[in-house]
């Protein structure tokens, strides 16, 4: 075991936050997912936060050796669970930018989206599908569409219905099953 608490042949599963903006709702929405994997799974789950990562516009000098650091903090990783904003009917920016960065260092790992949105993500789901597919990563079929008029209330609390619920735990079980599958791969 790690001093994270990691253990060797875990498999590691990585809940990229795919927005910086000011006001955004994947903060919450991750740290529910790092709460309700310990449910679910026996993987290791651990936030990876595009906040933490100001990475320059690919293809412009990196003076700090950001990317760096962001491509090996990510090669960690057997998984990941995407908490996908909705920006203008697609992904944010910022996450396409850092899949620039990444290139094989996703191939033949496992993914799943939890998306969220007026109508719950789903035309920036779509789109990053494409991406992933384009990137040899196997995105599972099953997610999570948070909508903002319905999981959350009236103060804007995140409460996510319980019709999620069965979709998390499919969640959880395939993205591990997904990452072990593809290990022999990587």
């Amino acid at each position: 075991m790690t001093s994270s608490g990691y253990k060797m042949n875990e498999l590691k599963i990585g809940i990229i936050l795919s927005t910086i903006r000011k006001g955004r709702r994947s903060q919450e929405i991750g740290n529910w997912l790092l709460k309700e994997s310990s449910k679910y799974s026996r993987s290791h789950y651990e936030i990876i936060d595009l906040r933490d990562y100001d990475l320059p516009l690919y293809g412009k000098e990196d003076k700090l050796g950001v990317s760096k650091k962001f491509i090996e903090k990510t090669a960690e990783f057997d998984g990941f669970i995407f908490v996908l904003a909705e920006y203008n009917h697609s992904i944010p920016g910022v996450l396409k930018n850092a899949f620039d960065y990444l290139g094989k260092t996703m191939h033949n790992k496992a993914a799943a989206i939890v998306s969220y949105g007026a109508i719950g993500g789903a035309r920036a789901a779509e789109h990053l599908r494409g991406i992933l597919g384009q990137m040899d990563v196997a995105c599972i079929s099953t997610q999570i569409a948070l909508s903002i008029f319905y999981d959350y209330d009236d103060n804007q609390n995140f409460k996510p219905l319980d019709l999620h619920d069965d979709n998390l735990k499919i969640i959880f079980k395939r993205v591990a099953e997904w990452a072990e599958a593809l290990k022999p791969l990587r």
